[in-house]
């Protein structure tokens, strides 16, 4: 009778684990990105989505069309949808449009006036900035919107838009 070559049969079964586990956890991966974006797909407003993950972080770019009325409605429709899918994962969102230089360069204009909000609460003050800015860059509209937990951002010039979405975070008292 021939002897079993233990080494071998040791190193086969060590090759055939890690194929069938990485096998596996491709799959997975691969089924939880593919329905993750089929059901974000399905909300008014979004044109494509990309999930790439680096690490254990994953990042969403997220294209919007330039038919989102509402984007605070759209936000949490996709963070609720992603916060399901993800459950106790890391991710990021980042929002993209067809947008133009100028739209780019009033929203960092704008910038100063949301952080500004965001410290001293002073969302009114904010609207009235966000509208002289919509003047003075000669856009269609400026619409801002605010919740316990973000503020949204749209601005629209002709065909374009940008969106922007920001996150409030507690004031230090």
């Amino acid at each position: 009778m021939k002897q079993i070559n233990f080494k071998l049969l040791v190193g086969v079964l060590i090759v055939s684990l890690a194929v069938f586990f990485l096998g596996n956890h491709l799959v997975n991966n691969y089924r939880l990105n593919r329905n993750l974006t089929d059901q974000l797909m399905e909300i008014d407003g979004i044109e494509n989505v990309e999930i790439n993950q680096s690490n254990s972080q994953y990042r969403l770019e997220i294209l919007l069309n330039q038919e989102v009325e509402d984007l605070q409605l759209t936000f949490n429709q996709l963070k609720d949808e992603v916060d399901d899918t993800f459950e106790e994962r890391e991710y990021e969102i980042e929002l993209k449009a067809d947008s133009t230089e100028v739209l780019e360069q009033t929203s960092k204009v704008v910038d100063l006036a949301l952080y500004e909000a965001i410290t001293t609460g002073e969302f009114v003050k904010l609207a009235e900035r966000i509208e002289n800015y919509r003047e003075e860059y000669g856009l269609e509209e400026a619409i801002i919107q605010v919740d316990s937990e973000h503020i949204y951002l749209t601005l629209i010039e002709d065909e374009a838009v940008l969106y922007k979405v920001v996150e409030r975070e507690a004031k230090n008292d």
